[in-house]
C-alpha cells in the first residue's frame, strides 16, 4: 500500500529555502563613503578572503516610513559580494546593507556570519548616518508528497487561520495570500508584519519536475526613524535586535503552521 501524501520540509532539519538580513540607514552615503567602508573592510577581515565580487546590484530600496511602501532606485554606487557555494551574499548599497543565503543551516551560523561580514560595514556607515530601520525575512517551504489536485492546506496551515485571507485557501488549487500590518514594536519603533502563503508547483532543486508546494514568507522589519523610537546607532544594536526579530518570526511561523510540522522541524528547540 503507498504511503498517504503529507507536507514534508524543504530540507530534513527544517524548511527555510532563503534568509534575509536588512539594515536600512536613514540617508544614502556619499561615493566615496561607501568604497572606503568596502575597501577598509576588506583590509582589516581576514575572513574576507573568502567573499568574491558578484554582479553589481542593480537596484537600492527606499522604505517609505509613513505607508511601509517599498520602491526601487537605482543605485550611484552598490557591490555584492558571495561566499563561494555557501550560498551566502552581501550586498552594500549607498543606504542599505545586506546579509542573505539561499543555504541556510541554523541562526548561529547565520548570526555569526552576519557579525563577519556584515555588522563590520554597518559599523563603519554608523558613521556617517543613524539608521532607520532593521528587517528579518525568511522564505519557508513545504513540499507535497501527493498531487496538486489532491493538496490539502489544512494538513499543514492551522485552522482558523486569521493571517491568510479565507476565501482564497481551497484544495488542489494554485492561490496566494498576503497580510501586513504595524504595531508598537519595542523601544518605541513601529514595527511592521508582513505573511505571504503561496500555493504554486515549482522545481524544489535543479533538473527535477515542478512538484506542488506552500511556500510561506514572513518578515518582521523595525523602524527607529517615528515617533520618539529609540536610535539604533551602535553595532551591536543591531545584533541584538536581529536575534529579536528571529525569536519573534520563529513564534509567527508557529502560529501558521501545524503542531506536528512545528516539531519535526524543531521550531520550539532553543535558539536554532
Amino acid at each position: 500500500m503507498s504511503e498517504k501524501p503529507r507536507f514534508e520540509p524543504l530540507l530534513p532539519a527544517h524548511a527555510i529555502e532563503r534568509c534575509a538580513a536588512t539594515v536600512v540607514f536613514a540617508s544614502p552615503l556619499p561615493a566615496n563613503a561607501v568604497q572606503q567602508a568596502v575597501r577598509a573592510a576588506a583590509a582589516e577581515i581576514a575572513e574576507w578572503s573568502q567573499l568574491q565580487p558578484a554582479q553589481s546590484v542593480g537596484v537600492a530600496i527606499t522604505f517609505d516610513t509613513k505607508t511601509g511602501k517599498v520602491s526601487l532606485t537605482q543605485p550611484a554606487n552598490s557591490f555584492t559580494y558571495e561566499l563561494g557555494p555557501d550560498g551566502s551574499q552581501l550586498s552594500v548599497m549607498p543606504n542599505i546593507v545586506i546579509w542573505q543565503t539561499s543555504k541556510y543551516v541554523r541562526w548561529k551560523p547565520f548570526s555569526g556570519q552576519f557579525s563577519t561580514f556584515a555588522a563590520p560595514i554597518v559599523e563603519r556607515f554608523l558613521e556617517h548616518a543613524a539608521i532607520n530601520a532593521v528587517k528579518l525575512e525568511y522564505w519557508d517551504r513545504f513540499v507535497w508528497t501527493g498531487l496538486q489536485t489532491d493538496m490539502d492546506p489544512a494538513l499543514l496551515l492551522r485552522e482558523n487561520l486569521r493571517l491568510v485571507a479565507p476565501f482564497v485557501v481551497q484544495k488542489g488549487k494554485v492561490w496566494h495570500s498576503h497580510c501586513g500590518w504595524f504595531e508598537p514594536g519595542p523601544a518605541g519603533c513601529r514595527r511592521l508584519t508582513n505573511v505571504n502563503v503561496d500555493v504554486v508547483d515549482v522545481a524544489v532543486r535543479p533538473n527535477e519536475p515542478l512538484r506542488p508546494t506552500i511556500g510561506i514568507y514572513t518578515m518582521l522589519q523595525d523602524d527607529h526613524s517615528v515617533g520618539g523610537a529609540t536610535r539604533i546607532n551602535e553595532v551591536v544594536s543591531v545584533s541584538s535586535k536581529l536575534h529579536g526579530l528571529h525569536s519573534a518570526l520563529k513564534a509567527l511561523l508557529d502560529s501558521i503552521i501545524s503542531e506536528e510540522m512545528a516539531e519535526r522541524i524543531s521550531l520550539r528547540v532553543g535558539d536554532i
